[in-house]
């Protein structure tokens, strides 16, 4: 077979060939995927359910003197069904959840006491997503004695 010498002239249009089937094959392909499902507008807030000031907290869920922040931890009560105890965790997977009756809110007997903490960047989406929950009927202050 004889010997062919290509042109730089060749190389580049080879090149450039390549590169165009490269964009167009990327191309068809990113639309052809499926678009992400639009972000979920923000939870409904409650804060007639929230009985303390989230206005004390700081960006990080603290309050207190500069040298001196807590977090603080709350409690509320919902029904004693799994259900609704996996809802709650799906929400903060921090919040601790035991069968009634106790803490100072007054759960009963047929309620989980559950305590969550305010010492995470995201406390305000908590409380909210909690707060909007139909179960959910009131988040009070934990105060420890």
């Amino acid at each position: 077979m004889p010997k062919t010498n290509r042109s730089p002239l060749f190389q580049s249009d080879l090149i450039t060939t390549v590169t165009v089937v490269t964009l167009a094959l990327t191309f068809t392909l990113s639309c052809s995927q499926k678009k992400d499902a639009p972000t979920p507008a923000p939870p409904e807030c409650r804060p007639d359910k929230i009985t303390f000031s989230m206005e004390i907290l700081d960006d990080a869920g603290l309050t207190g003197p500069a040298d001196g922040k807590v977090s603080l931890d709350y409690e509320f009560c919902i029904p004693l069904d799994e259900q609704y105890r996996r809802e709650v965790r799906e929400v903060d997977s921090e919040i601790y959840c035991r069968r009634g009756p106790g803490m100072r809110i007054g759960c009963d007997a047929d309620q989980y006491a559950c305590l969550g903490n305010t010492g995470y960047q995201d406390y305000r989406r908590i409380l909210c997503e909690l707060s909007a929950k139909d179960y959910v009927t009131r988040i009070d202050r934990t105060w420890w004695e």
